[in-house]
């Protein structure tokens, strides 16, 4: 593995020449593509990309170790251009690593159901036997919550929020947003762990354990300013209603998926994604 993120470093490298990087960019992608079915390959790469765009110190380290390279070479670009240029191979590697699952749009959203039609009720022969309601999962029930349904939240593979149910702590925060912003439309809930692996989230998503989800906001969601003024919102409301909010992020498709991620205490840190688009993450602890 190591060997594999050497070469992935060594063509980063060779990637800040502007003439060159276009071209190199091209044949990393499709070299990637070709070895998509090699599971060592995809976990590698898969590994370094999260750990470029996760750990601060990784980043600063192979930022500087270009500069320095491209320096004794008689190059000069400044640390905020050889940044822009490794964030462009990176996400191009995302990119040609969710292009490998077939994603469907509609796989991102929750289907409409279909509405029944209502027959005339059959005549009782029988006696109705009262089956008794199963528990609520981890003593939740979804009969307190005011605006969602438990159906929004289902993974859209096995159809359901998984063993342990959905977070409680996420679902009041959740209700509460909707409380307050109007429409809120769930475009990916629980996730079982080959959905997740399909649509490109990260092993040990909070996501597969019912902690996370990912929504859209019709009007104050459609701008990166509104999505972040969702988030700074959810964090006060969460802080004060004890709801332990752990992270929530967006991006900006209009900066190459360049956004801003804040944990409960406000602070903010910079993130990437190649698939939220509109979308707002959010994920609290039990």
């Amino acid at each position: 593995m190591k060997e594999i993120i050497l070469e992935i470093v060594k063509l980063i490298i060779q990637a800040v020449f502007p003439v060159l990087a276009g071209v190199i960019v091209t044949w990393i992608v499709n070299l990637f593509r070709e070895h998509i079915k090699n599971e060592a390959v995809l976990t590698a790469v898969k590994a370094f990309i999260d750990r470029y765009e996760d750990d601060d110190e990784l980043k600063e380290a192979i930022i500087e170790y270009v500069r320095v390279k491209l320096d004794r070479w008689g190059i000069k670009f400044s640390r905020s251009e050889i940044e822009a240029m490794i964030d462009a191979v990176i996400k191009d590697l995302r990119d040609a690593e969710m292009a490998s699952y077939e994603i469907n749009e509609g796989d991102l959203q929750e289907p409409i159901p279909e509405i029944p039609v209502e027959d005339e009720p059959p005549l009782l022969t029988e006696p109705v036997t009262e089956v008794e309601a199963e528990p609520p999962v981890n003593g939740f029930d979804w009969k307190t919550v005011k605006h969602f349904k438990e159906s929004e939240f289902y993974c859209p593979s096995c159809k359901n929020t998984g063993a342990d149910g959905m977070n409680p702590n996420l679902i009041k925060l959740m209700d509460a947003i909707r409380e307050n912003f109007g429409k809120t439309q769930i475009t990916s809930g629980y996730r079982c762990a080959a959905y997740n692996k399909k649509v490109g989230g990260i092993s040990g998503s909070q996501h597969t354990k019912g902690n996370a989800c990912d929504f859209y906001i019709a009007g104050k969601g459609d701008t990166y300013k509104g999505r972040l003024e969702i988030i700074k919102w959810a964090i006060k409301y969460a802080n004060e209603n004890g709801l332990k909010f752990r992270y929530g992020y967006t991006v900006d498709p209009g900066n190459n998926g360049v956004g801003q991620g804040f944990y409960s205490d406000g602070v903010g840190k910079r993130t990437t994604s190649s698939t939220m688009g509109k979308a707002i993450h959010i994920d609290c602890t039990r």
